[in-house]
């Protein structure tokens, strides 16, 4: 999967006529799973309280993580964006988010490409703030289940 992973994000070439790298992996998001709740179960042994505690957990940080990511964007300071998308990808993998994490990999590596194109921009983060809240009621749906 990393190799996979690399060769669909590249070093940022692109080829003339091409669709750019980052937007390529941002449409592969539309088709992905928003929580693989099932999976993530599995990988922790099938204890779901243990599940619904790190989904609370993850679903908090997550907010916060895209809110600084936006904040960011807006004092045109990639750096810091990048660092938010970056760990909004590497927590929604660890949680089988996969949605979020394509959409996520997608903004770092736009982030690396410093692109400030609003008509780029605009769509993902609509995509994540669209997909933030789908999220939470999932999250919140499997807690009251193990309450």
């Amino acid at each position: 999967m990393g190799k996979d992973l690399n060769k669909r994000l590249g070093s940022g070439d692109q080829v003339a006529g091409e669709q750019p790298q980052s937007e390529r992996v941002f449409v592969e998001g539309d088709d992905a799973m928003v929580l693989d709740v099932d999976s993530f179960k599995e990988l922790l042994g099938g204890d779901m309280g243990i599940v619904s505690s790190i989904l609370d957990e993850f679903i908090d940080c997550a907010e916060l993580y895209y809110s600084e990511a936006k904040a960011a964007l807006e004092q045109g300071d990639y750096g810091v964006a990048r660092s938010r998308f970056h760990k909004l990808a590497g927590s929604s993998a660890s949680v089988f988010a996969s949605q979020l994490r394509i959409y996520c990999l997608s903004g770092e590596r736009l982030m690396v490409d410093a692109v400030s194109d609003e008509a780029i921009l605009s769509p993902l983060l609509a995509a994540i703030e669209s997909v933030l809240p789908k999220l939470r009621v999932e999250i919140e749906h499997i807690a009251k289940l193990n309450r």
